[in-house]
């Protein structure tokens, strides 16, 4: 009985594991398009090449920057790119249907912290891109989103202007 108990606790902390790690997913921008993800991993949720491509390729994107808007998306939003300053105007937005992807854009003095369950009512949000323009690491990145939440992937780049 005694192995069986150990088995038991053996199976349970590695789905307990399992579901951990699988929580939400961090990568770094280099990783992304160096590293050979190719399309939908196995055991993944998430479609690396979809991915890469709504970061690479051309989109048509929603920008609030500073607080001023700019629609490019002709109807179908599927790219946002919001600044700290700006998430809580983003968050008010009423047509959330098919976001994908977003980006959010960090300055050193930026008080952002990023309830997860406030992106809820974003169905097809996969994808959150954080650009540092200060010398972040993943962890920062990490300790940025509060209620971690299946179903993203946290991409981050840091791109300091010189």
């Amino acid at each position: 009985m005694n192995a069986l108990k150990q088995k038991a606790a053996a199976l349970f902390l590695l789905l307990l594991l399992a579901g951990t790690v699988h929580s939400q997913t961090f990568i770094s921008y280099q990783d992304l398009m160096t590293k050979g993800y190719e399309g939908k991993q196995t055991g993944s949720e998430f479609n690396y090449g979809r991915a890469r491509s709504l970061l690479k390729d051309l989109h048509p994107k929603l920008y609030i920057l500073n607080g001023k808007v700019k629609d490019l998306t002709q109807g179908n939003c599927y790219y946002a790119e919001v600044d700290a300053y700006s998430f809580s105007q983003f968050l008010a937005r009423e047509d959330t249907r098919p976001l994908e992807i977003l980006t959010l854009k960090l300055s050193a003095n930026d008080p952002l912290r990023i309830d997860t369950t406030a992106l809820e009512k974003f169905k097809s949000l996969k994808y959150i891109y954080v650009i540092c323009d200060f010398k972040c690491n993943p962890d920062y990145i990490k300790s940025l989103f509060l209620n971690n939440r299946n179903g993203y992937l946290i991409i981050y780049s840091i791109s300091i202007p010189s």
